[in-house]
């Protein structure tokens, strides 16, 4: 009879351990069920997309340049749809995702805020073109390492369209290395003015 309730209790206490640390991981806001690597990939994503959104109004504001204009508005259409369907992801694991872009993400853009003309362009167009190479190389890699079916099929569905946006930031590029460099419009000195 000792025995029997000894059992129980070590049970119990087992039991009790496991759901205390489960609580424990979902107050730090990880899924006990997540792997590591799908809880950093959806966290570097979420930094992504929001880097990209933030990066594309900058854009909006600052471009003068159609194409250019066109390209941040997709990028903030095609990002906040893909945030808002990495959050739901989120929600349904548990997961609490980044509100902000990562560090280096921030200082990026105060350098590209910095600039204005056919020089914020051209950064701004290299810039987008780094973070799709990187964020790219964090989707393959969640195909390959991920655990998450939920977690998989995002990256997978998000691949193409980030392939798209970087193979559409490359061709203007391409175009605006073929257009002459303009600096800031200078001053037109009229004989007797200025």
């Amino acid at each position: 009879m000792k025995f029997k309730l000894l059992s129980i209790v070590v049970l119990m206490a087992v039991l009790l351990g496991m759901s205390v640390q489960g609580f424990a991981q979902m107050q730090q806001g990880a899924s006990p069920a997540l792997s590591v690597h799908d809880q950093q990939f959806m966290a570097r994503a979420a930094q992504d997309n929001r880097a990209e959104i933030m990066l594309g109004r900058l854009a909006l504001e600052r471009s003068s340049d159609p194409q250019v204009r066109a390209l941040a508005e997709r990028m903030v259409q095609e990002h906040t749809t893909a945030q808002s369907q990495l959050e739901r992801i989120a929600a349904d694991l548990e997961i609490v995702l980044p509100i902000e872009p990562s560090a280096q993400q921030q200082a990026d853009y105060t350098q590209l805020s910095a600039l204005a003309g056919q020089a914020f362009d051209r950064a701004y167009l290299q810039q987008v073109k780094r973070w799709h190479e990187q964020s790219i190389a964090l989707h393959q890699a969640e195909l390959t390492e991920g655990s998450d079916p939920q977690v998989i099929s995002y990256a997978s569905s998000q691949l193409p369209t980030l392939q798209t946006h970087l193979a559409s930031v490359e061709q203007q590029i391409i175009a605006m290395e073929r257009q002459p460099w303009q600096a800031q419009p200078q001053r037109q000195t009229i004989r007797g003015f200025w």
